[in-house]
C-alpha cells in the first residue's frame, strides 16, 4: 500500500476524485480516505499546514496502515529564476531551516540523532523522473528546505544558503516535508516527495501565485501519481 499525504484540500482534491474511495477512517483531526488510485492500494489523508501537523499525520499514518512508501505532494516556493509556477519539484533530499543544534556537534539544520538530511528512496525519485519525462513537464531536482513559515523575503533565504547550505543544491521551501521525511526515516518506510512550484520567492506577485498554483497544482500531482503507481 502506498500512502499519500498532502498538507491542504486543494492539493489533494483532485487525488480523491480519481481514486475509488472503499473506507473512511478518522482518527482525531484526521481523515484517512483508503481506496485505489489506478487500481493500486493507496491511504491518502491531508494533514494540515506545518512540520508537527505532518508529523503527527505521517506517525498515524505509519502506525494505523500497512504502508510500504510514503508520498508527500502539494507545492513549494521555488528558488531558482529558471522556476515558473506548476512546473515539478522533486525533492532528492529534505533538510530543515530552523533547527540550530550546533552548539551539540550538529550542522545547522540537522536534528539530533537525525542524518544531515533525509533523502527520499532513489528508485522512487528515478521513476518520478521517467513519468514527469514521458508525460512533457518541466521538472526540477534539489534539496527542500522546511521551515515553519511561508517565506517571502529573498534575502533571508538566500542568506541562509549562503552560510549553512552553500554545499547543497537547494531548489525550494516548504513548510512539512522534512518532518514527514524525519517520520519515515524513523520508520525506515521508503518516502519520495512530489511538488509543484506553486510561487517563487520574492517576486512582487508571491502570494497571488501561490493562491492561484495551490488551487490546481493537484492535477498536474494527480496526472503524475496516476502514472507512478503503477511502476513502483
Amino acid at each position: 500500500m502506498i500512502g499519500i499525504i498532502g498538507a491542504m484540500d486543494e492539493e489533494i482534491a483532485k487525488i480523491k476524485e480519481q481514486m475509488i474511495i472503499q473506507k473512511v477512517n478518522a482518527v482525531e483531526h484526521f481523515v484517512f480516505f483508503e481506496g485505489k488510485l489506478n487500481n493500486i492500494p493507496i491511504v491518502l489523508v491531508k494533514s494540515g499546514i506545518g512540520k508537527v501537523a505532518s508529523a503527527i499525520t505521517a506517525t498515524l499514518l505509519l502506525s494505523n496502515y500497512k504502508v510500504d512508501q510514503v508520498i508527500n505532494v502539494g507545492t513549494c516556493g521555488g528558488i531558482n529564476k529558471e522556476m515558473k509556477p506548476l512546473d515539478i519539484f522533486i525533492s532528492t533530499s529534505e533538510v530543515y531551516g530552523d533547527v540550530d543544534l550546533m552548539a551539540f556537534g550538529y550542522s545547522y539544520g540537522q536534528m539530533a540523532k537525525c542524518p544531515k538530511s533525509f533523502s527520499p528512496d532513489a528508485k522512487l525519485i528515478e521513476k518520478t523522473i521517467e513519468v514527469c519525462e514521458k508525460l512533457n513537464y518541466p521538472y526540477f531536482v534539489g534539496t527542500i528546505i522546511s521551515n515553519d513559515s511561508f517565506t517571502t523575503k529573498r534575502d533571508l533565504i538566500d542568506s541562509l544558503i549562503s552560510k549553512y547550505f552553500f554545499d547543497i543544491k537547494i531548489g525550494a521551501v516548504d513548510m512539512e516535508s522534512a518532518a514527514i521525511a524525519q517520520v519515515c526515516f524513523m520508520f525506515n518506510t521508503k518516502c519520495l516527495v512530489l511538488r509543484t512550484i506553486s510561487d517563487i520567492i520574492g517576486q512582487d506577485n508571491q502570494v497571488l501565485s501561490f493562491e492561484d498554483s495551490v488551487k490546481v497544482s493537484s492535477e498536474k500531482i494527480t496526472r503524475i501519481l496516476f502514472e507512478l503507481v503503477n511502476v513502483l
